[in-house]
């Protein structure tokens, strides 16, 4: 069995974790190449979260149709608690209560293995975020030795939530929505692995 760390939100990591990290990062850097200086001067002032996941996934697609996969997963999973629109436009949003949780654009450099999502608005966004927001929420396919992989990645987030309570809320949600979504598309009795929850 692989040693393991737990993170500041105590997940554990196996050590083989750290090598789908530099692998997510590798992809991501490669297939954005084309759009650097792409985002706006990031606000160090605001607490910003990092959320990174790898799941392994029992058909091939594109990341744009992952990502259209998950927003109607979730308003199915959620018992229609949160409704999310279908992009339309290069837009969609997260809605509950008639209220926007989150309202997000899709980057215009698109990818078969990239589709990245500008988070820019909606109550669970910072407010000094929307005014230049560098939040995303980004879908990212892999092959690694055979296997298809998805990695998941909520970046530079600025959560609107003051930050213990989003730790004890959001910050536990989210990872536990991400497991249940790697089930929902993963291969049978294949372990879901939360890569890293970073709060900075």
């Amino acid at each position: 069995m692989k040693p393991s760390k737990t993170t500041s939100s105590g997940i554990s990591l196996s050590q083989g974790d750290s090598s789908h990290i530099t692998e997510f990062h590798h992809c991501l850097h490669r297939y954005m190449e084309p759009c650097q200086g792409r985002d706006k001067h990031v606000t160090t002032s605001l607490k910003r979260v990092q959320s990174i996941q790898c799941m392994e996934t029992a058909a091939k697609k594109t990341a744009r149709a992952w990502a259209v996969e998950y927003f109607s997963w979730l308003q199915t999973r959620s018992l229609g608690l949160v409704q999310t629109d279908l992009p339309y436009n290069g837009k969609t949003r997260f809605r509950a209560g008639g209220l926007t949780l989150l309202g997000m654009t899709e980057d215009p450099f698109r990818h078969v293995n990239l589709s990245s999502w500008l988070i820019e608005s909606g109550v669970l966004l910072h407010q000094q975020e929307r005014k230049a927001s560098v939040s995303r929420f980004t879908f990212l396919t892999a092959e690694q030795n055979g296997r298809d992989l998805l990695f998941t990645a909520v970046e530079s987030f600025a959560p609107a939530l003051p930050w213990k309570l989003y730790r004890m809320t959001q910050g536990i949600i989210h990872p536990f929505v991400m497991n249940r979504f790697a089930h929902h598309i993963g291969k049978p009795d294949r372990s879901f692995s939360c890569l890293k929850d970073r709060y900075h």
